[in-house]
């Protein structure tokens, strides 16, 4: 009874206290935004981002209270703000200003400024993603960054080169897909994107969990693959005989099968650490499974859902397997797989329409000025039709642009072109929910909520 009187005693007294000290922080960081905001962009540039059109932001919070969705409505909610305001609009986050550009010229004009001198870096965004893959965050200045990733991806760039894509056609199988839900929670919670805040949490704990499983899982299969690489290295020293490869396009056949034989290459050669090697391996990982799992399921969706479009592809699938499907004795090749043109252009305009990163940020420094986009038109991509638009107007950039365009890109194509010959050669699928019901949850990338599909075999 005495610790109960004591408890409410404290409880009636602390109350208008604890008002007070939230009313003074609430205030003091009210101010704080606003000074930093007007800190951060120039008074021109504030002007100018606010004559865009654009949802009416509250002081200090900006946009906030309009963007708070469930994670499946918030491309909807994107949708929504291009169809209401245009091909350019800005919204603000807090004391952010996000400028949305969907209009092709636009992206042209910023992806095509030299040398990307008009957008920063992004080594606040990156820091979350390094942290979830175990790299490296305490050099993250902006010459440190722009310099390993130069010599990285100059270095890395073979690895995904013709000879990989061709060994590794046969080995392609089913893998499944993880969700980054530690990524997408902090995104959206500012108040939980310092470390100092975040670790206070539970969902900290569950994310220090989640890092740890991913790098073990990276160690332990790295070391594997390392002591097969190993044997199969000391076998070729000790044969000392290489079987060449007529059929191969470079003219030579490295010893290595997989991009992780190609990582202890370089090893080898003093050219990657240890943790380099972790490091790379991790990124592949979590971007190859992810987006190849994303793909193929909106490619099934969609074929499902068009099912003209389906006896397209069935119709080349037959015309480059004959009729009929074995799964004992079907095999796909990179012969099959350069004509296969329609799938091709199906599987792009599923990545137009359902990209795996949806939206791409990027930091404005220096100011300066910028048909039924929503069908499903595989032929956008064939130079025959009507509806092709040359390959430079920057209206599918998927895999970004270069110089900073996805290294895998080529291999993720021809994996998942691989696994939907076989999907699609022994099934047919149909959709139980329509498109315009479909929702796609915003994610580390891109989810469909619900997307239920029916299939049967082929007959």
């Amino acid at each position: 009874m005495i610790f109960e009187t004591r408890s409410v005693y404290a409880t009636s007294v602390s109350i208008p206290w604890i008002k007070i000290i939230l009313s003074v922080l609430v205030a003091t960081l009210g101010i704080w935004i606003s000074l930093r905001r007007r800190n951060k962009i120039s008074r021109r540039g504030e002007i100018l981002v606010d004559k865009l059109p654009g949802p009416k932001a509250l002081p200090f919070l900006g946009n906030v209270l309009d963007l708070r969705v469930e994670n499946e409505d918030f491309m909807d909610l994107l949708g929504d703000l291009c169809r209401k305001w245009g091909g350019i609009f800005r919204v603000w986050y807090f004391n952010n200003p996000w400028v949305m550009v969907t209009s092709v010229d636009d992206v042209q004009k910023l992806y095509s400024s030299p040398s990307g001198k008009n957008l920063s870096d992004k080594r606040k965004r990156l820091r979350l993603r390094n942290r979830l893959l175990g790299a490296d965050c305490t050099l993250e200045t902006v010459e440190n960054i722009r310099n390993i990733y130069h010599e990285r991806r100059k270095l890395l760039n073979p690895g995904f080169g013709i000879s990989l894509i061709r060994k590794g056609i046969p080995k392609a199988n089913l893998q499944s897909a993880r969700i980054s839900y530690y990524h997408t929670r902090r995104v959206f919670k500012p108040w939980l994107r310092p470390d100092v805040v975040f670790n206070l949490t539970e969902g900290s704990k569950l994310a220090q969990e989640g890092i740890q499983f991913l790098n073990d899982f990276a160690r332990k299969a790295v070391n594997e693959r390392r002591k097969d690489w190993q044997k199969k290295k000391g076998l070729f020293l000790k044969s000392n005989f290489i079987e060449s490869d007529s059929n191969e396009e470079n003219g030579k056949d490295e010893d290595w099968e997989c991009y992780v034989d190609f990582l202890f290459e370089q090893q080898e050669k003093g050219l990657l650490t240890e943790k380099d090697v972790q490091e790379e391996f991790s990124v592949f990982t979590v971007g190859g499974y992810e987006t190849t799992s994303m793909v193929l399921t909106n490619t099934l969706f969609l074929l499902g859902t068009y099912p003209e479009q389906q006896a397209k592809v069935v119709a080349e699938l037959d015309d480059v397997f004959g009729k009929g499907f074995d799964a004992s004795s079907f095999e796909v090749t990179m012969d099959h797989v350069k004509q296969l043109k329609h799938l091709d252009f199906c599987v792009k305009e599923v990545l137009r329409l359902y990209p795996p990163v949806q939206c791409l940020q990027r930091k404005i420094m220096k100011i300066f000025s910028l048909v039924d986009p929503e069908a499903f038109i595989p032929e956008r991509f064939s130079p025959d039709s009507k509806h092709y638009r040359e390959k430079g107007s920057y209206a599918f950039i998927p895999f970004s642009v270069l110089p900073r365009s996805c290294p895998g890109q080529n291999y993720g194509m021809v994996n998942n072109k691989v696994f939907l010959a076989y999907l699609l050669k022994a099934y047919e699928w149909t959709t139980v929910t329509p498109r315009d019901k479909l929702k796609m949850s915003y994610q580390y990338t891109n989810h469909p909520k619900n997307s239920i599909l029916t299939v049967k075999p082929r007959l």
